[in-house]
């Protein structure tokens, strides 16, 4: 599912701490969880001009997600990333985000293991 907007901000490797796994053992400290989101403003003003009218506030985002995750406990990190999307269309009004959620080290032999979904303002209000 793409984003349907050819304007998009983004964040990237944003690294966060949180109770992440379905094996008792993955659930015994936090772990990190690398975040990537690809964001439809909801104002496109910053683009056509130079203005901070409508623009997005990458470091209140990052804020949010780096205070919110140490309190969450998914079992799922498909379950995280619906909730990561929950908050940025929400609390920051994005028509829609592109959320990627990776876990470094989760398998022995690979870099990282992961989800990415897309969620629009509508369908993540619809499933909160």
């Amino acid at each position: 599912m793409a984003l349907s907007s050819d304007h998009l901000i983004f964040i990237r490797g944003l690294r966060c701490e949180t109770i992440l796994g379905i094996h008792a053992w993955e659930r015994l400290r936090p772990r990190p969880v690398l975040i990537d989101l690809e964001i439809e403003p909801s104002h496109l003003d910053a683009f056509a001009e130079d203005s901070a009218r409508g623009l997005m506030n990458y470091d209140a985002i990052a804020t949010r997600l780096s205070t919110l995750l140490p309190s969450l406990h998914y079992h799922t990190i498909e379950r995280l990333a619906a909730h990561v999307a929950q908050v940025v269309v929400e609390e920051f009004h994005a028509p829609a985000v592109r959320v990627t959620i990776g876990k470094p080290g989760a398998v022995g032999n690979a870099q990282m293991v992961g989800v990415t979904l897309v969620r629009r303002a509508s369908a993540a209000q619809a499933q909160a």
